[in-house]
C-alpha cells in the first residue's frame, strides 16, 4: 500500500507537481528541469529533495551529473499516456503542457 499522506503533502506544491509531470516523461538533471520549471537551481534541488524524501523520485547518476527519476513504485501506479498518477487514496491527474498544475 502507498503512503499517500507522505506523497501528497510532498505533492502540495504547484512547482513539485510540475517537476514529477516533467520527470514521469524521462529522466533530467536539476539544470534542465529548473530551466523547464522557471526557478533557480537551488529551488529546484530543494523541491527535488523534499520529493525524494517522500519517495516519489530516486536519484541516478551520470558521470558527474545526477539525474532524478520518478521511483519505480511510484511508475508502477503511473498511466503516463493517460496523464494519471494513482496512489491509492487519490488520482492525480495531469493536464495537457502549458495547462494548470493538477487537482489532487
Amino acid at each position: 500500500k502507498l503512503p499517500c499522506a507522505q506523497y501528497l503533502k510532498a505533492l502540495a506544491d504547484d512547482t513539485r507537481v510540475r517537476l514529477l509531470q516533467l520527470l514521469l516523461r524521462d529522466t533530467q538533471c536539476v539544470s534542465e528541469l529548473a530551466e523547464k520549471v522557471d526557478a533557480s537551481v537551488a529551488t529546484t534541488s530543494y523541491h527535488l529533495r523534499v520529493m525524494r524524501s517522500a519517495g516519489l523520485l530516486v536519484e541516478e547518476r551520470d558521470g558527474l551529473r545526477v539525474r532524478y527519476a520518478v521511483s519505480p513504485e511510484i511508475l508502477g501506479h503511473a498511466d503516463r499516456e493517460a496523464g494519471i498518477l494513482k496512489l491509492g487514496c487519490c488520482e492525480v491527474h495531469f493536464p495537457a503542457d502549458g495547462q494548470d498544475p493538477p487537482v489532487a
